[in-house]
């Protein structure tokens, strides 16, 4: 592992997933997910890359993926443990990868 400091000023590219164990994400639980995910994430992110959704392969799967810079890691594992708690059924998952960027060399 690279020392974490190195990262800081580094944009990563994080996906983030919650599960449902008890059936399908219905239209109206994933629009009221959806709405907070962006209201929470959207001013900590630098873009959404997949913006939230139910997933196709599997529609006990809300996900989404978005750039963000390392120091927002706890902030958002944080807000998926708090919304996980709150609904109690649901699993999550969160990767967090550098994005790999060439440097201009001249």
């Amino acid at each position: 592992m690279t020392q974490q400091n190195h990262h800081d000023n580094c944009e990563m590219v994080c996906s983030i997933s919650l599960q449902k164990q008890d059936g399908p994400f219905e239209e109206e639980e994933a629009n009221a997910l959806m709405h907070d995910w962006i209201f929470f994430l959207e001013p900590y992110l630098t873009k959404f890359l997949v913006r939230p959704h139910i997933s196709r392969k599997n529609n006990t799967i809300f996900t989404a993926s978005f750039t963000c810079y390392p120091q927002l890691r706890e902030t958002i594992e944080s807000f998926l443990y708090i919304t996980m708690k709150y609904d109690h059924y649901y699993k999550t998952t969160s990767t967090f990868d550098p994005i790999e960027r060439s440097l201009d060399k001249v």
